[in-house]
């Protein structure tokens, strides 16, 4: 029996003993490897599987034009378009990306100028558009945010 703690999960798992036990390949929407077996045979199995991430995406063409072949590959990001029938999709947490200057306050970096890039040699401030931290220096290291 396969099962999951979710439909998600149950699906996971009917990929995962396909793609491990029987080395079955999706390589693209069109294109899969199923081996030619006269007898399939597996013998008992006892296993516990729990994903590490509970959040993956990757911005593929072929991932995000293909629902099926985006949940073959256990993806379960917004931007696929997965139904219930694939688990539906995960949750977004926030903050996502491009969050790097939210995770340090910001009173901590207009205390300290050098934590900013230099940009054309001027020293970039919090007050301007999105930058990125330093993350050679130390001290950021030390506030949280590498």
């Amino acid at each position: 029996m396969i099962s999951g703690d979710r439909p998600r999960g149950t699906l996971y798992g009917v990929y995962t003993l396909l793609e491990e036990k029987l080395g079955v390949r999706w390589f693209t929407p069109e294109v899969e490897y199923v081996p030619r077996m006269r007898r399939i045979e597996i013998s008992p199995l006892n296993e516990v599987q729990v994903p590490v991430l509970e959040y993956r995406e990757v911005f593929w063409r072929e991932m995000l034009r293909d629902a099926d072949f985006a949940a073959r590959h256990r993806l379960n990001g917004q931007h696929y378009h997965l139904t219930e029938k694939h688990g539906g999709r995960a949750a977004v947490f926030y903050p996502f990306v491009h969050s790097l200057d939210q995770l340090i306050p910001r009173e901590i970096c207009e205390k300290q100028p050098d934590f900013w890039p230099m940009v054309s040699e001027l020293a970039a401030t919090s007050k301007d558009a999105y930058l990125i931290l330093c993350l050679l220096k130390w001290q950021l290291n030390r506030c949280g945010g590498g």
